[in-house]
C-alpha cells in the first residue's frame, strides 16, 4: 500500500472540492507513479469536498489493505 506521505507529494496544491478523477488526473500531471494514481482511483467516494474528506477516504482504503 502506498503511504499517505507519498500521496501527499502528488496532491499538494490540489483545489477542493474535487472528484476522484480530478484527484488522479492532478497526480498524473505531477508525474505520480502508477501506484499512487491507482490508489486514488481505488478510494471510496466519488467527490471530496475538502482535503480532510480526501484523507478520510484514503484512510479507509489503507484500512482495507491493512
Amino acid at each position: 500500500m502506498i503511504s499517505s506521505a507519498v500521496v501527499a507529494q502528488f496532491i499538494k496544491g490540489l483545489k477542493f472540492p474535487a472528484t476522484k478523477e480530478e484527484c488522479a488526473g492532478y497526480a498524473a500531471r505531477k508525474r505520480a507513479p502508477r501506484a499512487v494514481i491507482e490508489a486514488i482511483l481505488a478510494m471510496p467516494g466519488e467527490k471530496y469536498i475538502t482535503v480532510g474528506e480526501f484523507w478520510n477516504s484514503f484512510a479507509k482504503l489503507a484500512g482495507k489493505a491493512g
